[in-house]
């Protein structure tokens, strides 16, 4: 019962003394005599993200610059990486892969690579970053030159990397001329088909490519090499006794070129070796024929052939006893008011003289074309049809039949009249 009493006095005066202490003294009090201690709680910390990282879109060779923005607490930051979605997450050892800005080399080896970052406070908290793709413009594979023979179609290709890319093909007539956008097929893939036509012989062709965010880069020059004939053979009228030379000019290829001058043989329906003489001045190859009475409407030609076995032909020529029967001039369509006379003309040339022309119109009920309406009449070397304009031939269609002499026919274009 003493004790007891003397407990409860002892409390009393401890509880007295605390009460007339400061309340961060009370705090820093420990009551030994009880075994009692009193603590603050510690500080609460969170990191914050204010700015993520973004996709990243840079040039092969340039440096991508992917960063973070956070807050909190003696923050700490890891930068990593993997090669795809599917891939597993590596830490970076890049420039400031443990800062808030990462400095990535840009290669097209790391193109689809994917990164994020791990922050961590000083208290050991983590977050990670958003993850974010790098996408860097280059070119995997360059185009290369194209050999191709005329009347074929010669493609150029590009393999490249990047995100959103465009392409633009371009070409050059020369190694000093300027870049222009072409508008052949595919101009605007990676691959562009272009014709392989002589005039094309040499040009030079290249792809800007664009990516999302603009960067551009150039593929390398290539060079377009079409094997063709740059100047046919022409046919010739000539008389008997007279020589008569035909001749070809050939681009591209590989040299030497071998040339077969060939003429046809209507008995057997073959071509044959050409009786003549074949020699080459300069870029010409030509072949000098001497006119007989068996030489009229034979048909000649060249295959020339280069050092890899490419074979291009000529087109075939004749030589003529007279000018070949052919229209020089054309009828044109007209446009006239009611009242007014329209006219028609058609020159004609070769053959053999006189001609005979006789001028249709198109019935469109039968669907056969007739003797036209209207004056015919010939001056100099035009022969006219004049036709009376009315209503009722608004629309009408016209055409020439002309034979020479020797019952030749040939048939002009069709024209059309209509009103005002």
């Amino acid at each position: 019962m003493k004790q007891f009493r003397k407990t409860v006095s002892l409390l009393l005066a401890v509880i007295l003394l605390v009460s007339a202490l400061p309340l961060s003294a009370y705090a820093a009090t420990v009551i030994s005599e009880v075994n009692v201690s009193l603590k603050a709680p510690a500080a609460s910390s969170k990191i914050t993200i204010t700015t993520q990282p973004k996709n990243t879109y840079a040039k092969s060779g340039a440096t991508a610059k992917i960063t973070v923005a956070a807050t909190g607490k003696g923050l700490k930051y890891q930068w990593q990486y993997r090669t795809s979605s599917t891939g597993s997450w590596k830490n970076a050892t890049a420039t400031g892969n443990k800062t808030k800005t990462l400095s990535v080399p840009a290669t097209i080896s790391r193109h689809g690579y994917q990164y994020r970052c791990v922050i961590t406070d000083g208290n050991g908290n983590k977050v990670n970053t958003k993850v974010v793709t790098l996408y860097v413009l280059g070119i995997k594979t360059q185009p290369a030159n194209r050999n191709v023979t005329s009347g074929t179609v010669a493609k150029f290709t590009v393999s490249a990397t990047g995100g959103g890319l465009k392409y633009q093909w371009q070409y050059r007539t020369s190694s000093t001329g300027s870049w222009k956008n072409t508008s052949a097929t595919g101009s605007k893939t990676n691959t562009v088909a272009v014709p392989g036509t002589v005039s094309r012989d040499g040009y030079q062709y290249r792809c800007r490519i664009t990516d999302a965010a603009a960067n551009t880069v150039y593929t390398k020059t290539v060079k377009l090499n079409v094997f063709g004939i740059q100047s046919q053979p022409e046919s010739v009228v000539a008389k008997v006794g007279y020589e008569v030379g035909f001749s070809v000019v050939v681009t591209g290829g590989t040299k030497p070129y071998t040339y077969t001058w060939q003429q046809y043989n209507s008995e057997t329906g073959k071509w044959v070796t050409a009786v003549g003489e074949v020699l080459t001045v300069g870029l010409q190859n030509m072949l000098n024929v001497s006119v007989t009475k068996n030489t009229y409407n034979t048909k000649y030609r060249c295959i020339v052939t280069d050092a890899k076995g490419n074979r291009i032909q000529s087109q075939t020529v004749v030589v003529y006893k007279q000018t070949p029967f052919s229209i020089t001039m054309q009828p044109e369509s007209v446009a006239a008011n009611v009242g007014d006379e329209a006219g028609f003309g058609v020159v004609v040339t070769g053959g053999t003289k006189p001609y005979t022309y006789t001028w249709q119109q198109y019935n469109s009920e039968t669907g056969k074309w007739v003797k036209a309406v209207g004056e015919v009449l010939t001056e100099g070397l035009q022969n006219i049809l004049n036709v009376a304009v009315t209503k009722n031939n608004n629309g009408t269609k016209y055409r020439c039949v002309i034979k020479d002499k020797d019952g030749n026919s040939i048939t002009s274009n069709v024209v059309t009249l209509k009103l005002k």
